[in-house]
């Protein structure tokens, strides 16, 4: 193209694609594009029509929008989203088309019909940002619209995007100010093979009686619509201060923390920022309105916990991040014994402040019914506390305590769990040769735990974890997916299953759950980016990849399991040396490493031929067999 040919101008560029394409074309090619093209010529096109857009180009799986103005491509999006999802609301899931939109507005080239440029490969990664049914903008485009309409928006941070040179700031559209959403909040059904196989390990664990009222719908529980988590209001609990005299009651503050985070995680009307992020700042003296910045948050909880004698005093405060202001401080000066009845009203505290609604099996469920001897619960958090250490002293050290809570209470479910991975520890530490033995004393803890909670997904995440040891990733994905639909607000369950769904080639899903997993979790353990890594790596986005096992590597320099899966994307990559360079930072962090024994990337796969190209790969790279 000579430079006299060249043509710019500045516009608002829309880029949209159907979620899960790929999947939906090999299960029903014919029925796919059937519906794809009536959703282009019945509502697509009339309502581009309608906001002046011009189409660009199909692409498959997507297309790519031309607008005159800014408020125009939003307003659009923001109609294409709510009429998608109403046209779709009462379809099978096979039948169901959602979409993935991102706005920019930025310079672009014309050529012929087309554009191209910066503005249009923006406008591409924040669709790739974008949670199915939602819609992703720029910073350009957020200060343009701000006050001109009356949507709101969350802060996702600057993220770097491939092939664009600056970190993008990235805001997603939530709701309009009146309330009214901005997409579809449309209850989010599980796909049926998830409820069913759900049931039969419900059913198995019940001895078949008991478990049929845990479905959706029946016998009157949670057959409403539920908020969308991208209406929800984004919530950190800080790290508990301990104010007690004796400075190892640290546990029971931190317990407390990390309670009311799992029991605001499991309403899906609040997206809830994980442990490991809001722990970060435990101990650190920084202004609440930096903190929600950093978290990407609107409020914050913070408070204190004194222990002395048969007394208890925890003070707590909700904040709003954006301005600083208390929305409200309570403090509850109780005996130790009502420790419970102080976490529920903290949680309903918080729950009728931000205008939370609740599902009818929500408001059932509430809070916590496993246990009500406080005891068992001390011993309980105790132990939990030392099994975190990841030390085999302090695993040893755990045993006892949780063994003694369950004495004390043989139906407290999230102590049953704790003893399964006790247990588990001694075969992933190895701190046992008899691992038949600790696997099933594991099972058999992780059972008596969904016996006692058919609603708790903690032991299904263990399950998986045993049976991915088996090799048995079918039951490892199919776990891990019970336990995400039970807890969904779990950033660890949701990149564990990112790592489950990406070795199920099932990739592009696997990439939305790592981001979902980092959007709970914004500044996460070392794992995470290891996880984020080895998705990017299926996909054959190998610079991403790269670039993930580098922030995993900063964080855990001796991470044996990153340098791991770094030499399999360098070896997936065609890049023999940079591989082998990586397979010696394997063998320096871990001298006995040998790839029958620790690796388990050859085995995940039930093709004798791919299991042994594998190997052959690994080897290649200088790793022992």
């Amino acid at each position: 193209m000579s430079d006299n040919a060249v043509q710019r101008r500045l516009a608002a560029i829309l880029a949209a694609d159907v979620v899960g394409y790929s999947r939906l074309m090999g299960e029903d090619e014919t029925g796919t594009l059937t519906r794809l093209r009536r959703l282009q010529t019945e509502l697509i096109e009339p309502l581009l029509a309608e906001h002046s857009g011009r189409l660009v180009k199909l692409m498959g799986d997507g297309f790519l929008v031309e607008f005159p103005s800014v408020v125009a491509a939003v307003s659009c999006a923001v109609s294409i989203q709510r009429h998608v999802a109403e046209r779709t609301l009462d379809s099978d899931d096979g039948e169901r088309l959602q979409l993935r939109i991102g706005i920019n507005v930025g310079d672009i080239i014309i050529e012929d019909d087309d554009i191209y440029g910066d503005g249009v490969n923006i406008a591409s990664r924040l669709e790739g940002l974008a949670e199915p049914g939602g819609i992703c903008v720029s910073q350009n485009v957020y200060e343009q619209i701000r006050d001109k309409l009356s949507f709101r928006f969350s802060d996702l941070g600057e993220r770097e995007v491939k092939n664009i040179a600056r970190p993008v700031r990235v805001f997603q559209v939530l709701s309009s100010k009146d309330g009214a959403p901005a997409v579809s909040a449309e209850h989010r059904r599980p796909p049926r093979w998830v409820l069913i196989a759900a049931t039969l390990v419900l059913l198995l664990a019940l001895g078949v009686g008991g478990a049929w009222w845990w479905l959706p719908g029946l016998a009157g529980g949670g057959g409403g619509k539920e908020p969308s988590v991208a209406d929800a209001p984004v919530i950190a609990v800080l790290p508990f201060d301990n104010l007690s005299d004796d400075s190892a009651q640290d546990y029971f503050a931190n317990g407390l923390s990390e309670d009311l985070i799992t029991d605001l995680s499991k309403l899906r009307g609040l997206t809830v920022i994980a442990r490991n992020s809001s722990f970060a700042f435990k101990g650190k003296q920084l202004d609440v309105r930096e903190i929600g910045e950093k978290l990407g948050v609107r409020f914050l909880i913070e408070g204190s916990v004194r222990k002395a004698g048969d007394r208890l005093r925890v003070n707590a405060q909700l904040i709003d991040a954006v301005s600083g202001n208390h929305l409200w401080a309570e403090r509850w000066d109780r005996p130790n014994g009502d420790i419970f009845a102080v976490q529920d009203e903290l949680t309903s505290k918080i729950v009728e402040t931000l205008d939370v609604k609740l599902s009818e099996g929500e408001q059932a469920r509430r809070w916590r019914g496993q246990t009500k001897d406080t005891r068992a619960y001390d011993l309980y958090l105790q132990g939990r506390a030392l099994r975190l250490t990841f030390s085999e002293q302090d695993v040893v050290s755990a045993l006892p305590l949780i063994e003694e809570a369950l004495t004390r209470d043989p139906g407290f479910a999230a102590a049953w769990v704790e003893l399964g991975w006790l247990y588990w520890s001694h075969v992933w530490l190895g701190m046992t040769d008899d691992i038949e033995s600790y696997k099933q004393k594991s099972l058999d803890a992780t059972n008596r735990a969904i016996a006692a909670d058919p609603d708790f997904g903690d032991p299904h995440m263990l399950l998986a974890e045993i049976a991915l040891y088996e090799e048995d990733f079918g039951k490892a994905s199919q776990q891990a997916e019970i336990a995400v639909e039970l807890y969904p607000g779990n950033a660890d369950n949701l990149i564990i299953l990112a790592y489950y769904t990406s070795e199920s080639s099932r990739t592009e899903e696997a990439l939305k759950l790592t981001q979902r997993a980092f959007r709970l979790n914004p500044l996460p353990p070392p794992y995470y980016y290891s996880i984020r890594g080895i998705v990017l790596t299926s996909l054959n986005r190998f610079d991403e990849a790269d670039e993930a096992f580098g922030h995993c590597l900063e964080l855990a320099p001796e991470y044996v399991s990153c340098y791991r899966y770094r030499t399999v994307m360098h070896l997936e990559a065609n890049d023999i040396e940079a591989a082998r360079e990586a397979a010696r930072e394997v063998l320096r962090v871990f001298p006995n490493y040998s790839i029958s024994k620790h690796e388990f990337w050859h085995k995940q796969t039930t093709d004798p031929a791919e299991r042994q190209r594998r190997i052959d790969l690994l080897k290649s790279a200088g790793l022992p067999e």
